[in-house]
Formats: structure tokens, C-alpha cells, sequence
């Protein structure tokens, strides 16, 4: 019987000394995090003062966007696609002034996921 009382022994220590170990990883991750996340707000304020760029010139309306998308294009589309211009075009948080003068599709480019497959499948080992 000592065998088995010797066993709980072990696995409920085992078991307790996993537990904390994850609490105190726990408590040095969300330390860690709090650190970074304080300076990466003092980093935004520095960079954030009165050197942003200032978008002049009057906005242009939304219905002369999609007026000049190509047939098939909903506003919600051209939204969408205006949308992830400005993500790219944003630089250290401040986005550049752009304007969207026009959208058409590619020439007769292949399909993306096409090109995805055969890049894909013809890669060299």
C-alpha cells in the first residue's frame, strides 16, 4: 500500500508544482506586456506631436469614387478597397494623403488564388 500512497504522493506534487509554475508565467508574461504596451504609448506620444502631415485641398465626394469604378463595383466594395489603401499608405500612424481616382481591374492577369496554386506546385524542392 505504501507503493500507491507513494504515487499519489508524487502526481499531486507533480501536479501543484505545474499549476504554480504556469501562474508565475502568467505574472511575468502580463508584466512583460504591461512594460512594452507603456513603451510603446510614450513612443506614440513622442511621435505623435505637431510633425503630422495635414491633408489639404477639398475631400472628394464618394459618389465621384464610384462613378468612376468600373460597372459591377458596389460602394461597399470601393469602401473596401479605399479602406485598405489607406492601411497601406499609413506610416508610423499617421496616413499619407491620398486620393482614389479611379478603379478598374488588372488586364488579364490570372486569378490569385491560380497563381497561389501553381507557385505552390511548382516551387523547386
Amino acid at each position: 500500500m505504501s507503493s500507491w500512497a507513494e504515487f499519489f504522493n508524487v502526481a499531486i506534487t507533480g501536479i501543484v508544482v505545474v499549476f504554480i509554475a504556469l501562474v508565475v508565467l502568467i505574472i511575468v508574461v502580463s508584466i512583460v506586456g504591461k512594460i512594452f504596451s507603456s513603451l510603446d504609448t510614450k513612443k506614440n506620444s513622442n511621435s505623435t506631436g505637431n510633425d503630422q502631415p495635414k491633408v489639404t485641398g477639398s475631400p472628394v465626394p464618394a459618389d465621384t469614387v464610384a462613378m468612376e469604378a468600373e460597372d459591377g463595383l458596389t460602394d461597399e466594395v470601393v469602401a473596401a478597397i479605399t479602406a485598405a489603401i489607406a492601411c497601406v499608405m499609413t506610416e508610423n500612424g499617421v496616413t499619407k494623403p491620398f486620393r482614389v481616382k479611379s478603379i478598374q481591374r488588372a488586364g488579364n492577369s490570372r486569378n490569385v488564388w491560380n497563381m497561389a496554386g501553381l507557385l505552390e506546385n511548382t516551387r523547386p524542392f
